[in-house]
Parts: C-alpha cells; sequence; structure tokens
C-alpha cells in the first residue's frame, strides 16, 4: 500500500519479500525429507539425494599419482587420523584427480601471456615516512 494515498500499487513490500522468501526456503528445505517420506515414490527418486554418481576409472598414470598423495598425507598425519578419515581421503584423492586431468589439458607454453596483467598506479597522495625509532 502507498503510505501517501492508501492505494494498493504493484510492487512488493519488503515485509511481503521477507515473508515469500521464507517460504520458499522453508519449503525447499523440506521437499527432500517429504519425497523419502511419501508413499508411492519410487525408491531411485526418493533415495537419489546422497548418493554418489558412480566413479569413471582413471589411468595407471592418474592412479599413480593419487596414491603418491595419498602415501604423502598419510605418512605426515596417519597416525592421528582413523581408518574412515583415511578411506575419506582416499576418496577424496581420487575425486581431485579428475579436475587435476581437465587443468593439465589445457594448452600452455612458456610464450603465453596472463590472462590478467596487474598494473600498480602510484598514489596521488603519498604517505608520510615514519620516523625510525
Amino acid at each position: 500500500m502507498d503510505r501517501r494515498s492508501g492505494e494498493k500499487t504493484g510492487l512488493l513490500s519488503r515485509r511481503d519479500f521477507a515473508r515469500k522468501a521464507a517460504l520458499a526456503a522453508a519449503s525447499a528445505a523440506i521437499a527432500p525429507a517429504a519425497l523419502r517420506a511419501a508413499p508411492g515414490i519410487s525408491g531411485d527418486l526418493a533415495n537419489s539425494e546422497g548418493q554418489a554418481p558412480p566413479s569413471t576409472p582413471l589411468s595407471a598414470e592418474d592412479q599413480s599419482q593419487v596414491d603418491a598423495r595419498v602415501s604423502a598425507i598419510l605418512r605426515k598425519y596417519g597416525e592421528r587420523l582413523s581408518p574412515e578419515q583415511k578411506d575419506e581421503i582416499r576418496r577424496l584423492s581420487t575425486e581431485l584427480q579428475k579436475p587435476m586431468i581437465r587443468l593439465r589439458s589445457y594448452p600452455l607454453v612458456n610464450g603465453s601471456q596472463p590472462a590478467t596483467v596487474l598494473k600498480l598506479v602510484a598514489d596521488a597522495k603519498a604517505a608520510p615516512a615514519r620516523p625510525r625509532r
């Protein structure tokens, strides 16, 4: 409502926006639990959340890099880690290798220019020098 004239405008007030945003967030948080609890929903749809997609096998070279990374971490922190944490490190190292393969496949030579260049601009007003103690 317009404060001055009392007429309703087509605009959304801040209070209405906040209320609708809170309802949307709450419904998004509740929806996955409601799918699992609802009878008649296929098991694949209800259980798809929380399952990892099938991993693609790595080449022998990539697997050796994963093994080297895992062994370096376990050599440094192994006595402090539980068996579950060690398994998680192996899994995460394998998952890390996939983006590394894509990154290393990018063609780059010594003459390649950087994407951005740092340009320093001198301040118009220099900071006063501190007296030495």
